[in-house]
């Protein structure tokens, strides 16, 4: 079952990269419940030995659900794989944007590595910076957040490994009509 669900966010991550390169990545955004979809993501990942922690701001932002998705199975995963045991999922509203943090104990990337984490097949020296990847996963992060109107971030804090993802705030009127 982990094999499989590794091998199908592969895939898309492929089929995304491909449509990318073609312009033909499509978004449909539309007011979103960000807590439902971090709840989806998390819910595929029970099988993890330990849990994943999320605390979160209820808000509605504007975003493809799909592809909200598809970002945050591949920012779990990378956590899960090559992070720490503790993985939290943290989301607040700030300067009008939404700011999802997914964040991990782990040793974090090496410093010679930041700076290009979010390009495609990103190699340490002659070596694949993490064995058993395609080395898409964070660029198609990158794509995809993009293509949303937001941001995609790495950064060290407090011997934490944490990726930000801002998203933009649903329009308020929109977001009644679809709550």
């Amino acid at each position: 079952i982990d094999q499989s669900a590794d091998l199908t966010r592969m895939v898309e991550d492929l089929l995304a990269s491909a449509q990318a390169d073609a312009g033909r990545l499509n978004f449909s955004p539309a007011p979103t419940p960000i807590r439902r979809e971090v709840d989806a993501v998390v819910r595929e990942f029970s099988r993890l030995p330990g849990r994943i922690k999320v605390r979160m701001t209820t808000a509605m932002v504007h975003a493809d659900p799909g592809r909200i998705s598809q970002l945050l199975r591949n920012l779990v995963s990378n956590a899960a794989r090559y992070g720490g045991p503790h993985i939290a999922i943290r989301g607040v509203k700030k300067n009008g944007r939404y700011v999802l943090e997914v964040s991990d104990d782990g040793d974090g990337v090496p410093e010679e590595v930041a700076s290009r984490l979010f390009e495609r097949f990103v190699h340490q020296g002659d070596r694949p910076l993490t064995v058993g990847s395609v080395g898409l996963g964070l660029a198609i992060c990158r794509v995809l957040a993009d293509g949303m109107g937001g941001t995609v971030s790495y950064a060290r804090r407090n011997d934490r490994t944490v990726f930000a993802v801002t998203l933009l705030m649903a329009n308020p009127a929109e977001a009644v009509a679809a709550a």
